[in-house]
């Protein structure tokens, strides 16, 4: 839906419309963005979890 309504204003390219459509574009791009870093930041976080409870059912075993 989104994509035929932005196709119908580039189409008859609505000066004032177009600015909108761009506009709307670069914050759902901003909101993609931010999406991929809390996922990549989140990954990080499970990885260091996973290593401290790694270290410490491990240690006791090699003592």
């Amino acid at each position: 839906m989104f994509l035929f309504i932005s196709l119908f204003l580039i189409r008859y390219k609505h000066k004032f419309y177009l600015k909108i459509l761009i506009i709307n574009f670069f914050i759902g791009f901003l909101k993609v963005l931010k999406c991929i870093e809390n996922c990549y930041f989140n990954v990080i976080e499970v990885k260091e979890e996973v290593m401290k409870i790694y270290l410490v059912v491990r240690l006791p075993i090699l003592k």
